[in-house]
């Protein structure tokens, strides 16, 4: 299902179907929307619903992005969902303290130096924790470069998806007759 706002964001700029970002963008939302209701319904029987809705929406999205990312570099980067869970605290307060310490600039310094500092503080966890985690053994693992590893990626996720699925999928119980 590809939404309304995508063809026509498309439709206006053909040139974003060609743009990783705007794929990317577009992958990672269509996943989150899709998959993680039911995933998070699935994880939230062994861990908290919270803790299952923070390892579930980065997880579908890398999972989603993966073969989209082989495009650029054929790596496959196993610390991504750590990297995302530990940072997320963060997105807020970088993204709406630099929003509004732009708003803010023209009528009161002071206050946009502060909402910046704690944007800052914010944007320097984010770097700190990719710095570290980019650092780590085996954060990067060769992969097949090309269309052909981005589809054989695909084919994996899809494979492993199905066996963990089926794997744990409640056994239906026989009716006695």
């Amino acid at each position: 299902m590809v939404s309304i706002p995508v063809v026509v964001l498309v439709l206006l700029d053909p040139w974003l179907a060609r743009s990783y970002g705007f794929v990317l963008s577009v992958v990672a939302t269509g996943a989150i929307v899709l998959a993680t209701p039911p995933a998070v319904r699935w994880l939230a029987q062994v861990v908290p619903r919270a803790l299952a809705y923070a390892l579930v929406v980065p997880a579908v999205a890398q999972l989603a992005c993966a073969p989209v990312l082989i495009l650029l570099e054929p790596v496959l980067t196993p610390y991504a969902v750590l990297a995302n869970v530990l940072v997320a605290p963060a997105v807020v307060p970088a993204t709406i303290g630099g929003v509004l310490a732009a708003v803010v600039s023209p009528w009161s310094l002071p206050v946009a130096r502060a909402l910046a500092w704690i944007a800052a503080l914010a944007a320097e966890w984010m770097a700190k924790v990719a710095t570290v985690l980019a650092d780590a053994p085996g954060a990067q693992i060769a992969w097949v470069p090309g269309t052909g590893g981005a589809a054989l990626l695909a084919g994996a996720t899809v494979v492993v998806i199905v066996a963990v699925r089926w794997c744990v999928a409640p056994v239906p119980e026989a009716s006695g007759t």
